[in-house]
């Protein structure tokens, strides 16, 4: 395969949209101080099939089926473990195509699969020879994609004392695996997330951690193939399910630089909250004065691909700095700019369909509940 991001077929330099799309009201909510009430943990995936709604917690490492009209839990499955239809990192839910609901754990390397009903059918480990796995999806009907993070090493210093932090750029490959979990092919390396080092606590020894607002790259499956985009830019490659370039989403669109006021809001809310915790804060204002920030924030941070062609792509929000709905844009399925949507305040889209879609809403106190809402378009 060996494909890079920058190869694709078909791009789309797309005007600015014309079409507002909106959310209506929730047709469905389903959590704390609902009725029933179920205390999600950590959503981390919802997939809408038939009448159906399904919601993987990783906090409780289960599976739950709701029915859309009435919101009344039909199903539960899987709990912590190792055993079949057990999990200890549940990271995915979803569609790969006919009657079944599917599962990833990131933690085991592996996919359970389940009826509609929630019935576990089977479980079957995905292996790599290039090393651990994450964002094990659907890479269209009957395969299944992975990617491999390629950090590098720790660093152990000699006697010549702590260099300052170094930021660096880690890249990863996409994995393609057949239906049995067996490994067909690799492609890449392309630009993954960008880190730094620092010095730990360790003497001589450093620290490496994901850059705060840096690059990171972004993963969306669907039954036609999946979209990849490292944020570097606004555009981002469609493939289908083998790795070939399908289009390139793309728009004439700059990343926003990140300012000096930006940096001190940063360093005064962490100064803030250490001063409410009763901890100093001379450290915390040394740290970050001398933090190797980015000059600009990513063009975008999350994709959801619909089955039906659909690519919502979420612009960067510095979500703690700023406090304004989420802003999407929505790919048609050949590659032109349809719509944007600015989602409800502290909703999280997790799920699309033609006519809905489905996230996470986010009460004063983070917590969960799962909402199905209706797509308004004009």
């Amino acid at each position: 395969m060996g494909a890079t991001l920058s190869v694709a077929v078909g791009a789309f330099l797309a005007a600015p949209a014309e079409a507002q799309w909106s959310l209506g009201p929730p047709e469905l909510r389903v959590g704390v101080g609902e009725d029933p009430v179920v205390p999600f943990e950590e959503i981390v995936g919802i997939l809408v099939r038939g009448d159906l709604a399904y919601v993987a917690d990783a906090g409780s490492r289960q599976i739950h089926a709701f029915a859309l009209a009435t919101g009344h839990r039909v199903a539960t499955t899987g709990r912590r473990g190792q055993g079949p239809g057990e999990f200890q990192g549940l990271e995915w839910i979803g569609d790969c195509g006919g009657d079944s609901i599917f599962a990833s754990d990131g933690v085991l390397n592996r996919v359970s699969v389940y009826s509609l009903e929630l019935d576990h059918l089977r479980t079957f480990r995905v292996e790599s020879p290039q090393g651990n796995l994450s964002a094990i999806q659907c890479s269209g009907s009957g395969g299944f994609i992975g990617i491999i993070r390629h950090r590098d090493p720790l660093l152990s210093g000699g006697d010549g004392g702590i260099p300052p932090m170094i930021p660096y750029r880690s890249t990863f490959d996409v994995v393609f695996f057949a239906q049995d979990g067996s490994y067909l092919d690799s492609m890449g390396p392309f630009p993954g997330r960008e880190r730094y080092r620092s010095p730990s606590r360790v003497p001589n020894r450093y620290s490496d951690l994901p850059l705060l607002w840096g690059m990171n790259p972004v993963l969306g499956s669907s039954q036609w193939g999946f979209v990849l985009g490292t944020s570097d830019d606004w555009s981002l490659v469609k493939y289908d399910m083998d790795g070939v370039p399908l289009d390139t989403l793309a728009l004439e669109e700059g990343r926003r630089v990140v300012s000096e006021s930006h940096r001190t809001a940063y360093v005064q809310r962490r100064v803030r909250r250490d001063r409410d915790a009763g901890r100093p804060t001379t450290e915390t204002r040394r740290f970050w004065r001398e933090y190797p920030y980015p000059t600009h924030f990513p063009a975008y941070s999350k994709v959801v691909a619909s089955d039906d062609g659909l690519v919502w792509v979420e612009s960067f929000q510095v979500s703690y700095l700023e406090q304004r709905p989420s802003h999407w844009k929505v790919f048609a399925a050949d590659g032109a700019l349809t719509a944007t949507v600015d989602l409800p305040e502290r909703f999280r889209l997790l799920w699309v369909g033609d006519t809905h879609v489905a996230g996470i809403m986010l009460d004063a106190f983070d917590v969960q509940t799962m909402e199905v809402r209706p797509i308004r378009r004009p």
